[in-house]
């Protein structure tokens, strides 16, 4: 099977927040009903904000489904797995791999700019999902028109969705998280 979403990153712990509401809210519409609103669905944002955790989060929301087979991977690893795939000559297993899937999710889509093999594989892979109703969802750190290297096709596929911002958390927001990561080394405060 492909590699599906890190048990390091639960939806429920996803923290919610002014700065990445609109972005978890169409993470949740997604997750009741995948492959047809916000298909597909992108994530930018700077480093830090919580793409990786929301993606991942939604990717065992996805897994659930009776029936589902949901891959979740970085573009560095999607990239990885299919220069061993070209090397090895097996390609179309490769290819196999994510063409069965229900959902297709990738992380840090940027680090695929420049590299014309991986950006057409996966162009190749999101029209196939998309026609099927399959649900795509895809982390950057910029809009993808920004991402320089980045082919106009596969940006036209990812601009067609809805292209959600995930902002540096506000003060409300650091404290909630401070006060949880405090709490799991340390254990809960007394009142």
């Amino acid at each position: 099977p492909p590699p599906g979403p890190s048990a390091a990153w639960a939806f429920d712990d996803f923290q919610p927040g002014e700065a990445n509401r609109v972005a978890l809210t169409a993470a949740l519409e997604v997750a009741e009903q995948p492959g047809r609103r916000y298909n597909p669905l992108v994530l930018i944002g700077p480093t830090g904000v919580g793409k990786t955790h929301l993606l991942h989060g939604l990717g065992h929301a996805l897994a659930a489904a009776s029936g589902a087979l949901v891959a979740c991977l970085s573009a560095q690893d999607f990239l990885d797995e299919l220069v061993r795939a070209i090397e090895a000559d097996r390609l179309d297993q490769w290819r196999s791999r994510y063409r069965r899937t229900t959902a297709f999710l990738l992380d840090d889509v940027q680090l695929l700019a420049g590299k014309e093999s991986s950006q057409e594989e996966l162009f190749h892979l999101f029209n196939l999902l998309y026609d099927a109703q399959h649900q795509l969802v895809f982390t950057l750190n910029v809009p993808p028109r920004k991402v320089e290297g980045l082919d106009d096709r596969l940006v036209s596929r990812l601009e067609g969705g809805l292209v959600a911002e995930l902002g540096p958390p506000d003060h409300e927001l650091r404290a909630r998280i401070v006060t949880r990561l405090l709490g799991e080394r340390v254990g809960e405060r007394d009142s």
